[in-house]
């Protein structure tokens, strides 16, 4: 009978926590790639997803539709160097700008590793220029884009 129940405790201490883990594994790995399927949705290059993240650096609607016009006066996401170079602002090397790009096109546009730096080096653009900025002098063509996300 000591025997029996030495087995049994044995099996219910050491082995069936193992068996019960398996069920978590796999549970933990559909997690991880739902986050990842998430991750990746989160990175795609789409009106949504910029104008989300434009949001989140500026914390402000205003400037945050009238960041979103430029950028989208610029590239409609759909140009060339938005699409090959991630530089969907068209952006160039302006003076305070030394870490979001990794090099310059042979028009000195900059090549950015994510849209996001794209995104990040324009709002720290006007932040640095304000009124002086160019998107004052053309506020009512700004006003005729399109920006339904």
């Amino acid at each position: 009978m000591k025997k029996f129940t030495f087995i049994a405790l044995f099996i219910l201490t050491v082995v069936y926590p193992f068996k019960a883990n398996k069920g978590n594994a796999k549970i933990a790995k559909e997690q991880e790639i739902e986050r990842t399927e998430r991750i990746a949705m989160a990175n795609k290059l789409t009106r949504k997803n910029v104008h989300d993240y434009l949001y989140y650096l500026t914390k402000d609607s205003a400037k945050t539709d009238l960041y979103f016009r430029i950028l989208l006066n610029e590239s409609q996401l759909k140009s060339e160097l938005a699409l090959k170079h991630n530089n969907i602002c068209g952006m160039r090397d302006w003076e305070k700008n030394r870490k979001y790009f990794t090099k310059l096109t042979k028009n000195k546009y900059c090549i950015y590793p994510n849209w996001r730096y794209s995104v990040k080096d324009l709002v720290l653009y006007m932040e640095h220029y304000g009124k002086k900025a160019w998107y004052f002098r053309f506020k009512k063509e700004l006003k005729l884009i399109d920006t339904r996300i």
